[in-house]
């Protein structure tokens, strides 16, 4: 019931505290508010130990949700502490390699985000503008002691590295398809994969054929929209042009031009799908685009009066 359990910022306190008492002097338990993409902001927590500089960050949103069902902060302070064993890093990490950009630059990649959603950050963080669009750059982290993940670049790293923008996109443009390779596949065939017989009998039921462009990993993969030779080989093998609706920052959805959808009937779908399917941080935009196979064109509007960009 309303009051029986702590307010949020008492419960990270709360959460906080025992972590520290089971943990001991030695480790520090952190709180840390992460922005992450569209300025959606968590609150987290980072385990740091003594003579280590790289520690995960342990989300608490979900545990606050169930703590609110019946979950007692101290099994959820064991889970928290189960979690940090299992993705700490044993060993000290080296993070000086981070300031050789020889080093880094093998694994510098890109991805779009939306721009007024990250207008904030884009003042801080080298960028390339696009429609209503902004191309930003990361690094891709594989290591066998740390695991995956991304470092997004920014402009003191830029500073540090003494490179241009320029010469950043260059190299991150290169990268982006051989790190994480394109992936074009009817969305059929991801429907029967996920939920066999039922995904059939869902795909079914739409009135437009659709496909899913993304990349191996699933994960940023809506950068493709800017690849004109992706974006060309679609098209020839549609033979067509094609709408692109931008289902997340991870993948976008490809309808061709010749089932004659109405463009307000996408933007709706699109829309829709932003606030009830997808995570604020991974929401891309609510605009649809339109791929012109002829002049290699992508734009923003309707055929025959449109923002265009040539890719």
């Amino acid at each position: 019931k309303e009051g029986t359990y702590l307010k949020y910022e008492e419960f990270i306190c709360q959460v906080q505290a025992r972590l520290a008492e089971k943990l001991g002097d030695e480790v520090r338990a952190e709180r840390r508010l992460i922005v992450k993409n569209n300025g959606v902001a968590l609150e987290g927590i980072t385990i740091m130990e003594e003579g280590k500089k790289i520690s995960p960050v342990i989300y608490l949103k979900d545990y606050y949700v169930v703590y609110q069902k019946g979950v007692t902060l101290e099994e959820v302070t064991e889970d928290i502490l189960k979690v940090y064993e299992k993705s700490r890093v044993s060993a000290s990490a080296d993070s000086d390699f981070y300031k050789d950009f020889e080093k880094v630059a093998p694994r510098v990649a890109c991805k779009l985000v939306n721009y007024n959603r990250n207008e904030e950050l884009l003042q801080r963080i080298p960028h390339i503008c696009c429609l209503d669009l902004a191309l930003v750059f990361y690094y891709a982290l594989e290591d066998e002691e740390i695991g995956s993940g991304t470092i997004l670049i920014f402009n003191s790293h830029l500073d540090m590295w003494g490179i241009t923008r320029e010469r950043l996109y260059e190299i991150a443009r290169r990268n982006t398809p051989r790190i994480y390779p394109h992936e074009f596949r009817e969305m059929r065939e991801i429907l029967e994969e996920s939920f066999g017989e039922m995904g059939q009998i869902a795909e079914d039921k739409e009135e437009l054929p659709m496909y899913v462009l993304s990349n191996a990993a699933h994960s940023f993969g809506a950068v493709y929209i800017l690849y004109d030779s992706v974006l060309a080989g679609i098209a020839e093998e549609l033979e067509d042009d094609f709408y692109i609706l931008p289902s997340s920052v991870h993948e976008c959805i490809i309808v061709p031009l010749n089932v004659q959808a109405a463009r307000e009937e996408l933007e709706d779908m699109v829309f829709e799908i932003n606030r009830t399917q997808v995570l604020p941080e991974d929401v891309l935009s609510d605009q649809v685009y339109l791929y012109e196979r002829e002049c290699h064109r992508l734009s923003a509007g309707s055929p025959g009066g449109r923002k265009t960009v040539d890719n």
